[in-house]
């Protein structure tokens, strides 16, 4: 299944410190720097066809626990490491050249979406979803 992710071992403070901007993100006609970790600060091997991608949940949402449940995890929920400040991150290895649907579940029962996605679609309920595009 070369679309299915692999979920980097425990998070290590090298790997989330070592991020670059490898693609921007488009939201409202801005751009923003997408927060990426090339996948040979995770895995020691160089893949130019998946990066690993840090998904960050700000502090001022106030969540005690937080997941990112998303497409490229075949919608399962992935628990996110609290940050000292009250952030929440986690490292998903993605295939470059498609888009991905996710978002963020917080405290077991709200839903967010990304306030950095690179766009927003509809999906059947008639809500929106986060859409990272790689």
């Amino acid at each position: 299944m070369a679309d299915t992710p692999t979920v980097p071992s425990p998070l290590t403070r090298s790997a989330r410190s070592s991020g670059r901007s490898l693609h921007t993100r488009r939201r409202n006609g801005e751009r923003h720097a997408a927060s990426t970790v090339p996948r040979t600060s995770v895995a020691g091997q160089r893949d130019s066809d998946s990066v690993t991608v840090e998904f960050r949940l700000p502090a001022h949402l106030g969540a005690r626990v937080a997941e990112v449940v998303g497409e490229f995890l075949c919608w399962a929920s992935l628990p996110m490491e609290r940050l000292a400040d009250g952030s929440f991150v986690a490292l998903i290895r993605l295939q470059r050249g498609r888009s991905w649907r996710y978002r963020f579940l917080v405290d077991g029962d709200r839903w967010v979406n990304d306030h950095a996605a690179d766009d927003y679609v509809t999906v059947e309920d008639g809500s929106a979803m986060s859409l990272l595009v790689l």
